[in-house]
């Protein structure tokens, strides 16, 4: 489980850096950095409580500020997530909970890019996600990513992420995912993000027996390696491959695969 995790996830870390980094190389992406003024607008963002933020940098992928209550929540020093790579929160979360994060910020950015760019700056996502501390410990935590510098072509540059522990009013590990678009304020829309790792259920009319050949493809198994470990002739593992394929509408295994967890199926 966690080999294919880990293989999806370098997958989607593509899919997401090719949508983030949109804006490298534009003039006009390091002129908004440099005339942002952190400190001003962070004034209207001070955090009280079970609060903190971290401002991320989609430039370079990096952690350009901290603060709030972040030492006493996590347990660690600033200095050990500022000015690092966005690999620092693999201390944080689970392989899997990265995975779905990170699955679901790439959906973020596709319906991000599908809204017009004057309407960008109202459209955020949103997920839960378990935390572990320093002691590892964990809590539930609430994350509010929202993008708050844009170059002019208004394509994100940083994102200001708010975490709140909500361990009092979600007891449940499983993960929420949404988009939240006020761009209209007398229509706000919630649109949930289908990201959760789950057992794949009969979706599209798939078989049990081609649910256990599903699984295998994902661990990165071949039809014979298939066979020999399900018992089956090759054949029939690829019969139950060519089955799949049709019934969800794919053309090649990785489609395949990569369709079922962004859906939320695997």
């Amino acid at each position: 489980m966690e080999i294919r995790n880990f293989k999806e996830l370098l997958a989607s870390w593509t899919d997401f850096v090719a949508y983030s980094s949109k804006i490298v190389g534009k003039k006009s992406t390091h002129t908004a950095r440099e005339q942002f003024e952190i400190d001003e607008y962070l004034k209207l963002y001070h955090s009280v409580g079970a609060y903190y933020y971290i401002i991320s940098d989609s430039l370079s992928h990096t952690i350009v500020r901290i603060g709030g209550s972040f030492k006493s929540m996590t347990g660690y020093d600033e200095t050990a997530f500022l000015g690092k790579s966005y690999s620092a929160v693999l201390k944080t979360h689970s392989l899997l909970e990265i995975l779905k994060i990170t699955k679901g910020g790439v959906k973020y950015f596709q319906y991000l890019y599908n809204t017009a760019p004057t309407l960008r700056p109202y459209v955020k996502v949103n997920y839960t996600c378990d935390f572990k501390r320093k002691n590892g410990s964990t809590y539930q935590c609430l994350a509010q990513n929202i993008p708050i510098l844009f170059n002019e072509d208004m394509e994100p540059i940083y994102f200001l992420c708010i975490y709140t522990d909500i361990s009092d009013i979600k007891t449940d590990k499983r993960l929420l995912h949404y988009i939240i678009d006020s761009s209209d304020t007398e229509n706000i829309k919630k649109i949930d993000i289908k990201v959760d790792a789950k057992a794949l259920t009969n979706t599209n009319g798939i078989s049990a027996a081609e649910k256990k050949v599903l699984l295998l493809i994902a661990d990165g198994l071949n039809s014979k390696q298939i066979a020999e470990k399900l018992f089956l002739s090759e054949h029939t593992v690829r019969n139950h491959r060519k089955n799949m394929l049709h019934k969800l509408d794919c053309t090649t295994s990785s489609e395949l695969i990569k369709k079922c967890i962004l859906n939320g199926w695997l």
